[in-house]
């Protein structure tokens, strides 16, 4: 039989792994993508944070980071075991022996009942890490490092959120323990995705333009310009995948009077590279300040005001500080504006007198620092068009304080391509429809809690309780702002009709 084919608009991280999903499905998969190339990455490029928790047996499990070779080699058997040969899992609960599952990119999967004392063992016959154990962690917490090759996430074990004031003191307002994220650049996660891929799957400097869909529903059309020679190219397909971002041309076709909802408030935002002066006062300082960075999510929370910042592998800071403002102009299709040396100069005497001095440090000393505007969008009713469907954040935009926009497209993927094996290519809509009936309710819950996340955090009025100011707040209001209550905290993935 004719493989089915399907044409996905975006090579981001949401269609990059559409294409895994779909072509572990059976399908053929083009993807047409603006860029020339894959981003190498800088400074004003995005970072991926996203829970991708372990499953375990208990809620209170450790895990290890996450590494990956150069050129790592696993099969792609399926979008599922494609993200767990991304992540190495141990699951151990409080006490008793440890069982250990182990995914490498070896291709090697293991599954042992092992104690402590023999998992170095184990590891070390994969060749590819070196396990250290930490004595102080109450939950025998087990940390790895990797010995050749590059880190590419980090596992932060617990989400932290203070108050500052202008004296520059930090008290506790809520600890989220063992919540078992990870922090990735999303450069390397991108570059994984891609470099999985089989060859010429993607067609880079091509610029989506339009689709039509046939009389009989039966095939969709989509064109493209060639960005370096002009010339418009159709490809032709059963599926056209919106894997377009949030400002979606495809969802726009559909749904002309949706419009993006401002949050009220801007993103600064920045990397700060230390790997080649880890020794310098500025990264010390930042770690007396924040003793546990290295394994934690920071939440300072300011009058009005929040900032968020981690450490990534190789020694980079990421730093985000939201600011309260009216919304501004925006460039067409651009969710940022343009900073000037102006702007910066009073980001920075502004970040003296909100935050602690370590860390208003860091901000100025990040080179090019960026602003994003924060928009989400009321959930939708529908997630599918005749055969066209809606992935990502062209399906769901949603604010940052989730933590899951990266998550979210991945588990649209997974699940998308679930369906469509399922039922294959002759029964197309109960597919989409299947997948509609097992992300819209999840996604749709997500985007307003992270909606909710930042109106508290940002001290923004919410019908339904006062405003949250951190120097009043109560035990109660503290506890809301903890991360493992986002709907769905523990679901790594809902699948099809019984979720796991």
């Amino acid at each position: 039989m004719k493989k089915q084919r399907a044409v996905v608009v975006g090579g981001s991280i949401a269609g990059i792994s559409c294409a895994h999903a779909l072509i572990t499905s059976g399908w053929d998969v083009t993807v047409i993508e603006k860029s020339s190339s894959p981003s190498t990455g800088s400074s004003a490029t995005g970072q991926g944070w996203d829970s991708t928790h372990s499953r375990g047996k208990s809620s209170n499990h450790g895990s290890t980071n996450l590494t990956y070779s150069a050129a790592p080699q696993f099969p792609l058997t399926s979008i599922r075991i494609m993200y767990f040969c991304i992540i190495v899992l141990f699951d151990h609960p409080l006490g008793g022996e440890e069982d250990f599952k182990v995914l490498a990119f070896t291709s090697v999967e293991v599954s042992k009942d092992v104690d402590a004392i023999k998992v170095e063992e184990l590891i070390g016959s994969l060749q590819t890490f070196e396990m250290k154990i930490d004595p102080q962690q109450k939950h025998k917490g087990i940390a790895l490092k990797e010995s050749k090759g590059i880190n590419a996430v980090l596992l932060l074990l617990f989400s932290h959120n203070q108050a500052t004031d202008k004296e520059k003191r930090n008290w506790a307002l809520s600890r989220d323990e063992y919540f078992n994220f990870r922090a990735a650049h999303w450069v390397i996660l991108h570059e994984m995705l891609y470099r999985a891929l089989p060859p010429n799957i993607i067609m880079w400097s091509h610029h989506f333009l339009s689709f039509s869909i046939s009389n009989d529903k039966s095939s969709v059309t989509a064109k493209a310009k060639n960005l370096q020679t002009d010339e418009i190219t159709e490809i032709v397909g059963d599926l056209l995948i919106a894997a377009d971002g949030c400002m979606s041309a495809i969802r726009q076709r559909f749904l002309p009077d949706l419009k993006l909802r401002y949050s009220g408030y801007c993103a600064w935002r920045g990397v700060i590279d230390f790997l080649d002066n880890e020794n310098c006062d500025t990264l010390i300082n930042l770690h007396n300040s924040y003793p546990e960075l290295r394994r934690c999510i920071y939440f300072d929370l300011g009058v009005g005001t929040h900032s968020v910042f981690y450490e990534l592998k190789n020694k980079r800071i990421n730093w985000i500080w939201y600011i309260n403002q009216p919304e501004p102009e925006l460039k067409a299709n651009s969710m940022t504006m343009k900073v000037s040396s102006a702007m910066i100069q009073k980001m920075h005497e502004d970040a003296e007198k909100v935050w602690v001095p370590a860390l208003a440090k860091v901000m100025k000393e990040t080179k090019e620092p960026f602003i994003n505007m924060i928009y989400d969008m009321d959930p939708l009713e529908q997630l599918y068009f005749d055969n066209v469907v809606l992935v990502g954040d062209a399906a769901h935009p949603t604010t940052p304080h989730g933590l899951r926009s990266t998550n979210m497209s991945i588990l649209d993927a997974e699940v998308l391509g679930k369906c469509l094996k399922q039922w294959g290519g002759n029964n197309l809509s109960l597919a989409l429809k299947q997948f509609q009936s097992a992300r819209l309710p999840i996604v749709s819950k997500q985007v307003l809690h992270s909606r909710r996340m930042g109106r508290i955090k940002q001290g923004l009025a919410l019908p339904d309780r006062r405003t949250f100011c951190p120097k009043t707040a109560t035990p109660e209001e503290c506890q809301e702002l903890q991360q493992r209550n986002m709907p769905f905290f523990s679901d790594t993935a809902a699948v099809l009709v019984n979720p796991t």
